[in-house]
C-alpha cells in the first residue's frame, strides 16, 4: 500500500507526506496504458485516447530538482570522459519494443518552459515502425509523445515541494554515507580549496576570517556573507529577516551611518567602498528581497521555471556566478578598479544588465572568477 492510500486509510491529507519523503534529488512515476488514457478526459480528446489504446502507450517520468543532476550523473556515476554526454538529460525520449529511437525532442511547455530540462520522460509505444525516411516517428504518434509529456510534467511538478531547493552546488545522487566519510571529505576538500582571508582591518580581534574552505553548499555562502558583514568587509548592509520557508530567503536594508567616510573606498583598507559619498547624511532604504546562491545559474534557472520572479529581488549573494546569466544579461564586475564609480553601495560586486530592457540588478558576488 502507498504512504498516500495509508493516509487516506487514516483520513489524514494525502499530499502532506512525512518528512522522509522530502528533500528529494528527484520524483518519478510510471504509468500503463490505462493511466495515460486517464490524461486525456475530455470529450474533444477522444483521439488521443484511441492513439494511446491503438498503440498500448506506456510511459516514464522523471523530475529532478536541477539540471546538474545530469550532470553529476555524467561525470561522477557513468565517469564519461569529461564534457561527453549520454541520452540522460531532460527531454524526451521516444521508443518502440524496447527501444529508443531517434534524438531526444524537447518538451514542448507552454509556461514555466524551465521545467523542460529537469524532466526526463520517455514514451513508449508497441507496434510502432518509426519511418525510416523521416527518421523518426510519423507525425501523430509524435505529437501524441508531445502531449503525454507536457501531462506529465504538469502532473509531476504538483510534487516540487518535496525535492531539494536547488542553491546550485553540485548535487550528490548518492548515499552521503556516515558521519565519519562526511568528515573526511569536509577535510579533503579544506586541504584541495582552503580560504584564507587576512587583513588588518578586518576581523578584529584575529584579524582573519573563521571559515576555513570555500563555500560548498548554500548554507556555506551564508556563514561567509554573514562574517564578511561582521569583520567590517561589507559595510551598510542590514539584514531585517531569514527565512527557509518563505518563496525568498531574506529582506535587508542598505544603511549609511556615520562617520561617512566608513563607506568611502580605499584600496587596502576598505576595497568595497564607494568612489563617491551619495549621501551627506545618514540614510535607510526601503527593505529589499536578498537572496542567497552557491552559484547563480541555479536562481537564472528559477527565474525559468517561474519558480522566483525577477523584479521581486534586489541582491543576490553566491559565491560562484556560474554561465547561464550569458543568455540574458550583460555583467558589470565592480572588482575593476576602473568601474567602482558604478557601485551604489558598499560591498555591491557586480552590476546585471537585462540585455533587452538595460535595466540593471545588483548583486553581491564572493566567488574567485568573474
Amino acid at each position: 500500500m502507498s504512504e498516500q492510500e495509508k493516509r487516506i486509510e487514516k483520513n489524514l491529507d494525502p499530499s502532506k507526506l512525512s518528512d522522509r519523503f522530502k528533500e528529494q534529488n528527484a520524483i518519478y512515476q510510471i504509468w500503463d496504458t490505462g493511466s495515460l488514457v486517464k490524461l486525456f478526459p475530455g470529450a474533444a480528446d477522444e483521439g488521443s485516447r484511441d492513439l494511446v489504446t491503438k498503440y498500448s502507450i506506456e510511459a516514464y517520468g522523471f523530475f529532478c530538482y536541477s539540471t546538474k543532476i545530469w550532470d553529476y550523473f555524467n561525470d561522477s556515476v557513468a565517469k564519461l570522459r569529461k564534457g561527453q554526454r549520454i541520452l540522460l538529460k531532460g527531454g524526451l525520449q521516444l521508443a518502440t519494443d524496447g527501444m529508443p529511437q531517434g534524438d531526444l525532442l524537447v518538451i514542448p511547455l507552454t509556461s514555466q518552459i524551465g521545467y523542460q530540462n529537469q524532466a526526463h520522460v520517455v514514451v513508449h509505444f508497441a507496434r510502432a515502425d518509426p519511418d525510416l525516411g523521416r527518421k523518426g516517428f510519423q507525425p501523430e504518434l509524435r505529437e501524441i509523445a508531445e502531449q503525454i509529456s507536457v501531462a506529465i510534467v504538469n502532473t509531476l511538478k504538483r510534487w516540487r515541494h518535496l525535492l531539494k531547493k536547488d542553491s546550485g552546488a553540485m548535487p550528490s545522487i548518492v548515499g552521503e554515507g556516515k558521519l565519519d566519510d562526511w568528515i573526511q571529505l569536509q577535510r579533503q576538500h579544506e586541504a584541495d580549496h582552503p580560504l584564507a582571508i587576512k587583513n588588518p582591518n578586518f576581523f578584529a580581534p584575529m584579524k582573519e576570517i573563521s571559515i576555513t574552505a570555500v563555500p560548498l553548499s548554500e548554507q556555506d555562502v551564508v556563514v561567509l556573507f554573514n562574517q564578511l558583514i561582521a569583520g567590517g568587509v561589507i559595510r551598510g548592509m542590514k539584514l531585517m529577516a531569514t527565512s527557509s520557508h518563505q518563496q525568498y530567503d531574506g529582506i535587508y536594508r542598505f544603511m549609511v551611518k556615520e562617520p561617512l567616510q566608513n563607506h568611502l573606498f580605499d584600496k587596502e583598507a576598505n576595497p568595497l567602498g564607494v568612489q563617491t559619498m551619495q549621501h551627506t547624511s545618514e540614510f535607510s532604504s526601503k527593505p529589499y528581497v536578498l537572496e542567497y546562491k552557491q552559484n547563480v545559474d541555479a536562481l537564472i534557472q528559477e527565474f525559468e521555471s517561474q519558480e522566483k520572479q525577477e523584479s521581486d529581488i534586489s541582491l543576490v549573494v553566491a559565491w560562484d556566478i556560474g554561465s547561464e546569466w550569458k543568455k540574458r544579461y550583460t555583467v558589470t564586475s565592480l572588482l575593476d578598479s576602473s568601474n567602482i564609480q558604478h557601485r551604489p553601495f558598499h560591498g555591491i560586486t557586480h552590476i546585471f544588465r537585462d540585455r533587452s530592457s538595460v535595466e540593471s540588478r545588483a548583486i553581491g558576488y564572493g566567488g574567485s572568477s568573474g
